[in-house]
């Protein structure tokens, strides 16, 4: 048994490198090349690669792990709980210096 082999496989290069493509190999809906001769002319624009499919599918109830950053668990000591509770309400000289900036600038 003897297998006919596609044009496709036979010179699968048609077009040179450095001129604008004259042919090109027909492609069925899936984008496998058919077993027809080259056709004259640009394909169309129309293949669009696909997106394999995902492995895992997601539950479809699946509830994200809550991230309680003020808990009371024991994982902060008091003293870092007051450090960052003074600190995040303490400015910086440069950002008191670009709201200076901004709020002369609005006033204008």
């Amino acid at each position: 048994m003897t297998q006919q082999s596609s044009p496709f496989f036979e010179h699968p290069i048609l077009n040179s490198p450095y001129a604008e493509p004259s042919r090109h190999h027909p492609l069925d809906a899936e984008g496998q090349p058919l077993n027809e001769p080259p056709r004259d002319g640009r394909r169309k624009s129309e293949l669009i690669t696909p997106v394999p499919k995902p492995r895992k599918k997601k539950r479809q109830n699946a509830d994200q792990a809550n991230l309680d950053l003020h808990s009371d668990d024991g994982i902060s000591t008091e003293e870092q709980q007051s450090w960052t509770r003074r600190n995040l309400l303490v400015e910086s000289p440069a950002t008191r210096l670009a709201t200076h900036q901004l709020l002369t600038q609005l006033q204008r």
